[in-house]
């Protein structure tokens, strides 16, 4: 029988049981790594990962078992105050920030934190038993490398939108489209990239939430040293989730209540979640601070509007673009109608992508109150 490796930063004797917590780090992706690249290329990676955890708490010497699924830790005389929750935050960040080489692979990992209170979550946490595109893997996995050089490079950028009223009174807010620029600025000329050209390839390999987490972080930092904006940013539904990772966020937005009723949510792709209540949690966490939420792609199906319905949401937002070929008439018709079911929501409604005084027209008819796209500028 395989047995556990124990990493130990030091020979301390173990505590007493009062004050120690057990969390489990789950690689989300392990079983896939191990499928695409082989079993012992993921055991290095599951190694690698309990020794940046354990660099992350060296101070605090607590020790490693390295699992067939991640790397528990057992936490001793572990303070439930605010310093302990944001060590566990960073060990994250830290863990998942960067890619593992490995053999010349570069491999980044998706990973979730529970607790000893949680296992039993354990066995929904991971995506066991399907099929793997190990071509597709491989290039998403190129992919997250690509963006992780260009983020460490230049950061992220944001172009600015605008979600004004329909009838030509102020707008909403602005909201920002993330990009990159993909480049090293010689053998490689520099290019900007927009975020949703390379985030489905992250959501595949459940890599999202390192991004997501440095575009909000962003996002208040603009709202900070810009004090008349209000803001959007979006998120997959695959981060929005009330847990570990958004720890700091929630406890700035706390903290600056001016910077927290000017930020606003939108939460997307929600067709890759089979649940929406982790969303609604989440969703709820962010309200009661002071942020709106929004529907980034409301397509009035059963997830997002019992999430309408649940009185977490204040906006909902609508494609009612043409896309490059124009539209058939069938399909505005659905555009039209669902913007007049949205209507009847307790959210506000927000026609995106309304490209052309015809677009305009149909979406106003429609009943919708608020308006985004570059006829709007």
């Amino acid at each position: 029988m395989t047995q556990p490796i124990v990493l130990m930063t030091t020979d301390r004797l173990p505590l007493a049981d009062k004050g120690t917590r057990t969390f489990h780090y789950v690689i989300q992706n392990i079983d896939d790594i191990s499928s695409v690249y082989g079993h012992g290329l993921a055991g290095r990676v599951l190694v690698e990962v309990a020794a940046r955890a354990d660099l992350a708490f060296a101070n605090r010497s607590w020790p490693a078992v390295i699992e067939a699924w991640g790397v528990t830790f057992v936490c001793y005389d572990f303070d439930d105050g605010v310093d302990d929750w944001t060590m566990l935050e960073s060990s994250l960040v830290v863990i998942c920030g960067d890619a593992i080489v490995v053999g010349g692979h570069a491999v980044f990992v998706s990973l979730t934190l529970l607790e000893m209170s949680n296992i039993a979550r354990l066995a929904t946490s991971r995506q066991r038993g399907r099929m793997v595109n190990a071509f597709e893997f491989r290039g998403d996995m190129c992919v997250a490398a690509s963006i992780h050089r260009a983020l460490a490079r230049s950061g992220i950028y944001f172009s600015e939108g605008r979600v004004t009223a329909s009838d030509g009174g102020a707008d909403l807010y602005r909201p920002l489209l993330p990009h990159v620029v993909y480049g090293d600025g010689r053998e490689i000329a520099d290019r900007e990239v927009s975020a949703r050209d390379f985030l489905p390839a992250l959501d595949r390999v459940g890599l999202t939430r390192v991004f997501d987490r440095m575009v909000v972080l962003a996002a208040i930092d603009r709202l900070r040293h810009h004090p008349d904006e209000t803001l959007g940013c979006s998120i997959s539904a695959l981060s929005a989730i009330d847990d570990v990772w958004w720890h700091s966020t929630l406890i700035i937005l706390s903290a600056q209540p001016a910077i927290a009723v000017r930020l606003i949510v939108e939460i997307e792709r929600l067709h890759l979640l089979a649940h929406p209540e982790p969303v609604a949690l989440f969703a709820a966490a962010l309200r009661a601070r002071g942020c709106r939420v929004a529907i980034g792609d409301f397509d009035g199906t059963a997830p997002a509007l019992a999430l309408a319905r649940d009185g977490v949401i204040d906006l909902i937002k609508i494609d009612a673009g043409r896309g490059a070929n124009g539209q058939p008439a069938t399909r505005r018709a659905d555009i039209n109608a669902l913007i007049r079911q949205a209507s009847h929501l307790q959210a506000a409604v927000v026609a995106a992508n309304v490209e052309n005084e015809t677009d305009f027209a149909e979406v106003l008819a429609a009943g919708a109150r608020w308006v985004h796209g570059s006829f709007i500028g």
